[in-house]
């Protein structure tokens, strides 16, 4: 093996447009599978009727495979290949697939472009050479059925005369036979007879045939007339229009209305029901917003402006003296935080913003002393609110 084969190799490889990848490395080492596929592609190429193996696991598979295709390849195209070089996959190897890549190159070079002429002349393979040879390739084809044929005639012919020799004698001893008149008048009136009854059984079926054929066109003739007088029905039909088919538009049309009015409340429904579910949960927060505001101690004074405005049902002093318990008034509360959040609007108004900086603490001021100035106002009922 040179650098020079692998190299030409490859380049008629890509000249033929193989879909192997091969490369110059490929053939240093061995490597039976990429020789295997290369060499089939060649064969295939060369004769894509034939079947190749595809076997070439063991070493069994792979002696069948290349020997198969060397046989092809020696009666086919009398090209003699080595296939103990093929076996090895190596540099070796790439003389023998060398032999067939030749040969396809310089077939196709013929095929397609010009060529250099005996005498160093260039001429190019005109229409008619290659109409006559498409022509001599069809031949070809033929030639090869007229062989398959001629193969089974000889088969067929070699086997009539394996049988000769007992028909000779069967035919020497029916020329031989003597034959008697009234034998032979009687097997012919036999014959006569046996033609006669073949002849009325198919007389017999020739009439059914007509009685039958006459019924075909009988029922055919009955089924178009069905045919056409449905036809006409689904004609009336469809043009026709029902009389209940007014009202169901009208029920579909006040359906539609109704589920429409449908939706619209129920969407409304939600709607509402969320906005009832914040306003609850922002009057609970201001609610305990106002009592973390409200936890200071009163004063000795405050609690006498307290006990002023406590109501009836305000508990009794204890016997021990301890300070009354006042009742949680909902309602009152709820008024407290509508007046405490009107007094810190105002008193964020009376300050002023500057620098951002007192936005928290005046409204607290603010609160805690609108609270201290709603405990000496006049108590209100859960009504009132």
């Amino acid at each position: 093996m040179s650098f020079k084969e692998v190299t030409e190799l490859l380049m008629i490889l890509k000249e033929l447009e193989c879909p192997e990848m091969v490369e110059v490395d490929s053939f240093q080492y061995s490597d039976f599978p990429l020789v295997a596929k290369i060499f089939r592609w060649l064969v295939m190429r060369c004769d894509p009727t034939f079947q190749v193996p595809l076997e070439i696991e063991a070493e069994q598979d792979r002696v069948f495979f290349l020997k198969a295709l060397v046989d092809h390849m020696i009666l086919r195209y009398n090209l003699v290949l080595d296939p103990r070089k093929l076996y090895l996959a190596d540099g070796y190897a790439v003389r023998e697939l060398l032999k067939i890549a030749r040969l396809l190159s310089d077939a196709s070079n013929v095929w397609n472009g010009p060529v250099m002429s005996a005498k160093g002349d260039i001429f190019a393979i005109d229409e008619d050479v290659k109409a006559k040879v498409i022509a001599k390739v069809m031949d070809l084809q033929t030639f090869r059925k007229d062989h398959s044929q001629v193969a089974l005639s000889s088969a067929e012919m070699s086997e009539l005369l394996r049988q000769e020799p007992e028909n000779h004698a069967l035919r020497i001893s029916a020329l031989n036979m003597k034959l008697d008149p009234s034998k032979v008048e009687s097997s012919l009136n036999e014959s006569i007879l046996e033609i006669e009854a073949l002849a009325k059984d198919y007389d017999q079926k020739f009439s059914n045939i007509e009685f039958d054929k006459a019924n075909l066109e009988a029922k055919i003739k009955k089924r178009e007339e069905e045919l056409e007088r449905m036809q006409r029905r689904l004609h009336t039909i469809q043009k026709t229009k029902p009389t209940h088919l007014d009202e169901s538009d009208k029920l579909e049309n006040e359906l539609k209305d109704l589920y429409g009015r449908y939706s619209t409340t129920f969407r409304t429904f939600l709607a509402l029901e969320h906005q009832v579910q914040l306003a609850e949960a922002t009057m609970e927060h201001r609610e305990q917003r106002f009592l973390e505001n409200n936890q200071e101690i009163p004063t000795g004074k405050e609690r006498k402006t307290d006990s002023a405005v406590i109501d009836d049902g305000f508990n009794e002093d204890p016997v021990d003296g301890s300070e009354p318990e006042v009742p949680f008034n909902r309602a009152r509360v709820r008024q407290s935080i509508v007046r405490t959040e009107a007094v810190d609007e105002a008193s964020v108004y009376s300050h002023g913003d500057v620098d951002g900086s007192d936005d928290e603490e005046e409204p607290i001021r603010g609160g805690v002393s609108a609270g201290n100035q709603l405990a000496a106002e006049p108590e209100s009922s859960d009504d009132d609110f």
